[in-house]
């Protein structure tokens, strides 16, 4: 039973931190990313502090599962639920899920204990499970004096096709302080942070809803999702790219200072219009999804009208006039049929 609560890296910056208290012992858990869109990384820091005036002898267990955020109903892209783990396997302090580095310790584990889905235990560094469920424990014993705090830092790698995480093994191999490094981290990110999220202020009157922190937040959020150069929604059964979302969301980023995102959105997503002149609802890694969403067109010739708003080159906007014509066209083909005296007198209010 522990009191659980929430906070953001200097209240408004996408760093969260939780924080969990139970009687005179606290453990503060913050995460954010680093490492860029080719190679992307996590960086969780667990401080455990004892607020006590006595010593205390404490052990912080940090669990690996077979488990994912989604549940088996969310499968669009990736199938929701229970992940593959069909082995795992520890040595330099790294540990590697299915043959790939995944896991990077900063602070060795005093104990390390394996699982099948079977409940086969190991006390070794490896297990390979049949049932391709496997888990593992790493418990950090530690004793804290009365006021200190100790910490515990790893670096995940967030995509399964990161590379063989050369460099970061080699970095890690060259890490002698943990907590040093995650401090430089940390201050790194916080200034590439505040300063993506600077571009625009917004002055509210005093007393009012905290409307600014939900606006630079929101605008992280996008940030964060931003795929190469398309503009996503979601991380996880919406990690694709809709023209509702991304015309959306890319006004909102011309607003706050960010034009070229929205414009490099506009010109990625343009080649993924059917030769028939018909705007995809939303592409991904398999190309433009062919279902009817009507919208679509609409919002595509919006946002090429809001880039020139916003200040779009003319002399290169205008190559692009003839897609958008020829959008147009489609558009008015399939409102034809409909502009019949019949489709005139049953839409009449």
């Amino acid at each position: 039973n522990v009191n659980i609560s929430q906070s953001l890296e200097n209240d408004n910056l996408p760093m969260p931190i939780v924080t969990w208290r139970a009687g005179e012992t606290s453990l503060k858990i913050s995460a954010f990313g680093f490492g860029g869109q080719d190679q992307p990384y996590g960086l969780a820091r667990y401080d455990v502090t004892n607020h006590s005036s006595l010593p205390q002898r404490i052990t912080l267990s940090l669990n690996l599962v077979p488990f994912q955020a989604n549940p088996p109903t969310q499968f669009l892209n990736r199938h929701g639920g229970v992940a593959s783990v069909e082995t795992i396997a520890f040595a330099n302090q790294i540990t590697r899920i299915n043959g790939a580095s995944r896991l990077f310790h900063f602070n060795a584990p005093g104990r390390i204990t394996t699982r099948s889905f079977g409940g086969l235990h190991s006390l070794g560094t490896q297990i390979q499970d049949q049932e391709k469920l496997a888990s593992s424990r790493y418990d950090y014993e530690m004793i804290l004096a009365p006021n200190q705090t100790k910490s515990v830092i790893l670096a995940f790698a967030m995509a399964e096709n990161t590379p063989n995480n050369a460099a970061i093994e080699a970095s890690l191999a060259r890490v002698t302080n943990p907590i040093s490094y995650a401090n430089a981290l940390v201050r790194e990110t916080r200034n590439f942070w505040s300063r993506e999220l600077s571009k625009t202020r917004l002055t509210m009157p005093s007393g009012t809803p905290p409307i600014a922190q939900t606006l630079r937040l929101s605008q992280a959020y996008q940030l964060l999702l931003l795929d190469n150069a398309l503009l996503k929604p979601g991380a996880r059964s919406y990690d694709r790219s809709w023209i509702r979302d991304g015309a959306m969301m890319g006004e909102g980023l011309m607003r706050t200072g960010h034009f070229d995102i929205a414009l490099n959105y506009f010109k990625t997503y343009s080649p993924f219009i059917f030769p028939s002149g018909k705007v995809p609802c939303c592409v991904d890694a398999r190309g433009s999804d062919p279902v009817a969403e009507n919208d679509s067109h609409g919002e595509y010739m919006w946002l090429y009208a809001e880039l020139l708003r916003y200040g779009w080159n003319h002399e290169e906007a205008r190559t692009y006039w003839p897609q958008i014509r020829h959008v147009f066209e489609y558009q008015q083909s399939i409102i034809a049929p409909q502009r019949t005296w019949a489709s005139a007198a049953f839409n009449q209010p």
